[in-house]
């Protein structure tokens, strides 16, 4: 903002601390000074000498827009002026304006923790005439000079030239601003642009002739000879229930389960029933029915029995014959895991991955979102190994009411399962929804793992308690204890899986 403009011609001397030596050396070897000149003809708003304090950041990102700049200009930003060079404390040649930050950064640092502030006395001796000329440059000039009081922030001193600095100050705010600007929209809006890109270009959904393809070519049957009912349970092996005992350090229990549900919602569809039968002043009995095991109703463990492609479940039995309606399953069944499972466990937690409570319905995990929370946590799923895959799905409940859709793994998933030769998956939903236009059916992967991998799916588990368990130790692995009920024929059983940290 313009003020009215004195008659004098004043110079207007600021006392700033050895830090702010914006323009180079003056004579007095105590203090600095920046200058600032009004005339008649021309008035130059007073420059800030805290516009180069930028932050760490803005100088890391300076470095990648300023490659390439003449050593020249880097000077005429950094110091204003370069015509009269005994003056301007750099070298002839220049140097890049990073190196000058980081410079000037380190010394302000120093200057902060060392320098005294307390306002003194002080001869300010400046050149009269002006030092643009390129002949002037390098002549002495006569000095006029003005005492400024301790306790005043400004001295005035008659002068009837303008001080060189006045020429380059609105040029030099200008210049710093403008790479101030370009420098943050680079830290701020270019990944953001970056997000949106990929957010706006979905990824390929996986085909139906795809879909078939991995049918056969990652199919595990037979892996285990033909008469297999365990699939990727045969991966775990004494040594590897031995490591997971390993794991046990704090002696700590958490459940995977959800409470029982008992009333009907839009995600339970068929709840459990509960009835009192007795209750008298000796005891009490009650009925407890699961009409529907894989109705929503509780955290189950599926046999794979449980789902088929074209008459075939896992290892190629024929469903036909193998279960019916009259008898059950007479082969992978929930009996041949009557022994319970015990191995490692490792959680992917997407949800804090993304630094979200949750994951939102049609929300896809992709195996490089998988590998990017290996890389974070520093843990990894392999042979033998449960994946404890959590998107936030009962904290949303909890916090939004029920809602059955979900996130959940994108059809593409499927070969790095195959890859990592994982023994369980326990999850909180069996397929995202909505889904895109021309995408698979929903429980595309959840049926793909069971019948053709032979992976056992621990489905509906809520994984919120596991999750703060876990990062409260920062340790994503544990032991996991599944026990299913010795159930005959049944193609599911009711499980509190715990996790021991």
């Amino acid at each position: 903002m313009r003020t009215p403009v004195q008659r004098d011609h004043a110079i207007r001397v600021v006392l700033v601390p050895d830090e702010d030596d914006l323009a180079g050396r003056l004579d007095d070897a105590e203090r600095r000074e920046v200058i600032e000149t009004r005339d008649a003809r021309h008035q130059t708003p007073r420059l800030r000498v805290h516009v180069l304090g930028l932050g760490r950041i803005l100088v890391q990102r300076l470095e990648t827009l300023l490659q390439g700049l003449r050593p020249r200009l880097i000077r005429d930003v950094a110091v204003g002026r370069i015509d009269d060079e005994a003056r301007v404390d750099l070298p002839d040649t220049g140097r890049p304006l990073l190196e000058f930050l980081c410079a000037r950064q380190r010394r302000i640092e120093r200057m902060r923790a060392t320098a005294d502030r307390t306002p003194r006395a002080l001869d300010i001796c400046l050149p009269i005439g002006p030092l643009g000329r390129q002949g002037n440059r390098h002549q002495e000039k006569e000095r006029d000079c003005r005492a400024v009081h301790p306790h005043e922030r400004y001295a005035i001193a008659e002068n009837r030239h303008r001080s060189r600095f006045a020429r380059w100050s609105m040029n030099t705010r200008i210049v710093l601003t403008t790479l101030g600007v370009a420098a943050l929209s680079a830290l701020v809006f270019v990944p953001l642009a970056a997000q949106a890109a990929r957010q706006s270009s979905p990824r390929p959904l996986v085909s139906e002739a795809q879909y078939e393809r991995w049918q056969t070519e990652l199919s595990n049957w037979g892996r285990w000879g033909p008469d297999d009912q365990l699939g990727t349970l045969n991966l775990v092996t004494p040594a590897k229930r031995r490591a997971a005992l390993a794991l046990v350090k704090d002696g700590v229990p958490v459940s995977l389960s959800t409470n029982t549900f008992f009333e009907k919602a839009v995600d339970v569809p068929c709840p459990a029933e509960w009835a009192m039968l007795t209750a008298t002043d000796t005891g009490a009995t009650d009925r407890i029915a699961y009409p529907c095991i894989h109705g929503a109703a509780a955290t189950h463990i599926d046999s794979l029995a449980h789902t088929f492609f074209a008459g075939k479940m896992w290892n190629g039995y024929d469903t036909k014959t193998l279960v019916t309606m009259q008898k059950g399953a007479a082969r992978n069944s929930v009996l041949p895991m009557k022994n319970g499972i015990v191995t490692r466990a490792v959680l992917y937690d997407i949800a804090r991955l993304k630094g979200v409570p949750y994951l939102e319905p049609g929300d896809r995990i992709y195996p490089d979102d998988m590998e990017a929370w290996e890389k974070k946590a520093g843990v990894k799923a392999g042979p033998g190994d449960a994946i404890v895959l959590r998107w936030g799905r009962y904290g949303r409940r909890a916090k939004l009411g029920p809602d059955d859709n979900a996130a959940g793994f994108d059809n593409s998933i499927l070969p790095w399962l195959k890859q990592r030769d994982v023994a369980m998956i326990v999850w909180e939903t069996a397929g995202y929804a909505p889904q895109p236009p021309g995408d698979l059916f929903r429980n595309a992967v959840h049926n793909f793992v069971q019948a053709i991998l032979g992976i056992h799916i621990l489905d509906r588990a809520d994984l919120e308690a596991v999750s703060e368990a876990a990062a409260s130790r920062n340790r994503w692995e544990f032991m996991l204890m599944v026990t299913p009920l010795a159930l005959p024929n049944a193609t599911g059983t009711p499980v509190n899986p715990i996790a021991m940290f």
